[in-house]
Formats: C-alpha cells, structure tokens, sequence
C-alpha cells in the first residue's frame, strides 16, 4: 500500500511538472506575441509622427488642424484594429492542436521557442525604430527620412510575423493522408468491384447504372 501511495504521488508530480513546464512553455509564447504588440505600437506611433510633419508641411494652414486630427484618427485605428487582431491571432497561436497528450506538450515546447524568437525579432525592430528615428533628428529632410522608418519597420514587423507563423505551423507536424474513399460509392468503377461496409454486402450496379452496397445475394 505505501508503494502505491509513493507511486500515486510520483504520477501526481510528474503530472503537475508537466503541467508547469507546458504553462511556462505557453506564457513564453504569449510574451512573443506581447513583444509583436509592442513593435506594432511603436510603428503606428512612428507612422502617426510622419503624418504630422507631412500635414505642417504640406497642408494649407487653415487645415492643419483637422490633418492632425486624422493623424490621431488613423493611429487610434491601428491600435484597436491591426494590432490588436495581430495579438488575437498570435496568442491562438500559442494553442497547441493536437488532443494527445504528449504530442500536445511537445507542440507547446515548439511553440514556445516560436514564441521566443518571435519576441526577438520583435524586439529588434524596436531597436531599429529608435536607431532610425535618431539618425533622422539630424537629416535634411527630416519628414522623409521618418517615412523611410516607418516603411522599414513596417517590412521588417511583418517578417516576424511570417517567419512566426511558418515556426508555429511546422510544430504540428505532418498532416496524415485522408483515407480512399471507398470505390464502390464511385460511379468510376463500373465493374463493381469495390468494397463495402461490412462483410454481408456486395458491391454491385443499380439501375442508374451506378455502384452502390446492398446485401449479399445467396450462393
């Protein structure tokens, strides 16, 4: 008895263990796709201050103000639209998809790593994004030199995402192929000579000239 309460304890850790180490494994993961969110902000920002210069620059006095606003306007929408919806999809994601256990839980180490080099990249293109914007405190045109910026990280946000995508998706594995379909429902086999359901049917024609399963005839 006491052999198998040490034992019912030992299963009972190893199955916390795996437990811990697929939530670690899963918040791993989302702190990528947290990661991402914080790039896809920096970028609206920075998108958001080209258009400012671009609106003091260009627009007609009288309608600097509304321009602004529009700026304003456009980075409120990135941030409830795209990179809110680019979080959502990430975070599912980090979903592992297979319902077997041990395949669940090597799919979420998979996906962690994916996670974790996602948040890298991330975070490489925060850094790029401030390098750039100070090279351009000094440039001749200032407004153009931001737009490049913006461009770049906006190029260089999306190869995370791709690159992330394509991780995540090799962690499920080969797809098995579907099984035939049996040839006897098929009107390309006009001999027949399909297999049916269970061993008391037959393959045979119909009167539409088609194959169809129905009981054996008696020998």
């Amino acid at each position: 008895m006491r052999f198998a309460s040490r034992f019912a304890a030992a299963l009972a850790g190893v199955a916390l263990l795996t437990l811990a180490t697929a939530h670690a494994q899963d918040q791993q993961c989302a702190a990528g796709c947290g990661q991402a969110k914080a790039a896809c902000i920096k970028t609206a920002r920075l998108a958001k201050l080209g258009c400012k210069l671009d609106c003091r620059a260009n627009g007609a006095p009288a309608d600097t103000g509304a321009c602004l606003r529009g700026c304003t306007a456009t980075l409120r929408d990135a941030l409830r639209g795209s990179c809110r919806n680019d979080l959502e999809t990430c975070l599912g994601t980090c979903t592992p998809t297979s319902p077997d256990t041990t395949t669940a839980n090597a799919d979420a180490a998979c996906r962690g790593d994916c996670g974790g080099a996602l948040g890298g990249c991330a975070r490489d293109v925060g850094a790029g994004i401030r390098a750039c914007v100070a090279t351009c405190a000094t440039a001749s045109d200032r407004r153009s030199c931001l737009e490049d910026c913006s461009t770049a990280a906006h190029a260089d946000a999306d190869d995370c995402a791709t690159t992330f995508q394509g991780c995540a998706g090799a962690c499920d594995g080969p797809t098995p192929p579907a099984p035939p379909a049996p040839s006897c429902e098929s009107a390309d086999a006009p001999a027949c000579g399909g297999s049916c359901p269970t061993t008391n049917q037959q393959c045979t024609a119909t009167a539409a000239g088609r194959c169809a399963c129905g009981a054996a005839s008696a020998q």
